[in-house]
């Protein structure tokens, strides 16, 4: 028979249970339950000016959120840069974020994740979609997200260079409080068709060197923003601007966008628009964090006492010039050591290349789907954006050189975890 409680008693087991979770940890769970998940999704196609334009546009997007007074109590920011997470979005997501050219390496080809999508959706998530996320060549993915995000946005072939001066549209609501007027390096290119209760949130002219995609006709304001309040009463936005992620560093696209996120996940928008206190340059400094740094103009001479050393579970890493060490403003290299049986996690650089020698020792080395066995005198060259590892196959540590071209190396993946960062061997 299961027994019943008074209120007291009621408000008794719960008094302990929170005592049990202040014992245990508990409070930072509580706190993540309360908070607004929002995910932030890139792809591994990149917008202009190589790698840089959908990375680099997640990260910001990310710390312009964390950093935001009006948002960071109240949400929580999972970014993904490159690619959809591994366990999906349908399940808690309360607003997804889509950065990255839909017709070119699509996470949504897959039909897991169009599913996941569909899930999330369906659920009552917001979305937000930014440059092209918002279409597809496939025409059965492209009806879904016109459905979705209250457009149709067909792909083109035909963009053109354009500079875009935008500005709010009247009566557009809390997603367009406190943007004032701006202007933007873009790209021109199809047409937008708003569905039946989709609104236009920003416009602006195109003047651009070349012709004008047929899309945009002369004089006419070309929609550049806007908002759907789907049949469900979940919410979408969707710019299509963000080919180059240095846009987020205009001050009015940021308080749009953060808006339009918050807007999008149900969170009150303040009349003056949401904040941000990350670095009016972040874009900037996140594609070129030596930006304010002196160049590099004389020879310099370290001793190892001046090298960095990493401890990592596998291993160790000694760098000895990168642009943090303040001796490069173009190279990193380092001495690598995995130790025997170990191996470090996979993973790729999304801003230089990588050489490997090995000095002694043996490794096995994986590339993407290649895998080689190497040994003392042997070098292999890695190109950005190629998932690799290497095991240690040996009976002893195995010994590297390490050569990056460029002195602020970046990262993606399993890297390894930090056991300590020596300053000092």
């Amino acid at each position: 028979m299961i027994p019943s409680f008074t209120k007291t008693t009621a408000l008794l087991l719960a008094a302990m249970l929170a005592v049990a979770a202040l014992l245990s940890g508990g409070p930072h769970v509580l706190a993540q339950e309360d908070k607004t998940k929002i995910v932030l999704i890139g792809s591994p196609q990149a917008g202009n000016g190589g790698i840089d334009g959908f990375f680099h546009g997640i990260r910001a997007l990310e710390k312009m959120i964390v950093t935001s007074p009006d948002l960071r109590k109240a949400t929580v920011v999972e970014a993904y840069p490159f690619g959809w997470p591994p366990e999906g979005i349908a399940a808690d997501a309360d607003a997804v974020v889509l950065y990255f050219d839909g017709t070119k390496a699509n996470p949504l080809d897959d039909p897991e994740r169009r599913a996941d999508l569909a899930a999330f959706a369906a659920r009552g998530g917001g979305l937000v979609t930014l440059y092209r996320a918002g279409t597809s060549g496939d025409p059965a993915l492209r009806a879904m997200l016109a459905s979705l995000t209250g457009a149709t946005l067909l792909p083109t072939a035909g963009e053109v260079p354009a500079v875009v001066t935008a500005q709010a549209v009247a009566d557009a609501g809390d997603v367009a409080r406190g943007v004032t007027p701006f202007r933007y390096f873009g790209r021109a290119g199809s047409g937008v068709t708003l569905t039946e209760g989709a609104q236009a949130v920003l416009s602006g002219e195109l003047l651009a060197a070349a012709a004008l995609p047929e899309a945009h006709a002369a004089g006419q304001p070309a929609i550049l923003a806007w908002q759907y309040l789907r049949p469900d009463g979940a919410r979408s936005f969707s710019f299509v601007g963000g080919h180059d992620a240095h846009q987020l560093d205009e001050p009015a696209l940021r308080r749009l966008l953060l808006n339009a996120i918050a807007w999008s996940a149900d969170l009150s928008v303040p009349p003056q628009g949401i904040g941000t206190e990350a670095d009016p340059h972040l874009v900037a400094l996140l594609i070129d964090p030596g930006m304010r740094r002196p160049p590099f103009r004389v020879a310099a001479v370290t001793s190892r006492a001046d090298n960095e050393v990493l401890d990592l579970d596998w291993g160790t890493i000694e760098w000895h010039v990168s642009g943090p060490l303040g001796n490069s403003d173009t190279l990193t290299t380092g001495r690598g050591v995995i130790a025997v049986g170990k191996a470090n996690g996979r993973h790729f650089h999304p801003n230089s290349d990588e050489v490997l020698h090995v000095v002694s020792g043996r490794i096995r080395h994986t590339m993407n789907d290649v895998t080689v066995e190497m040994g003392p005198g042997d070098t292999v060259s890695i190109p950005r954006g190629v998932y690799h590892n290497a095991e240690n196959i040996g009976e002893e540590p195995a010994v590297f050189f390490l050569a990056f071209d460029t002195a602020w190396r970046e990262v993606v993946g399993e890297y390894a975890r930090t056991v300590s960062k020596r300053e000092k061997p």
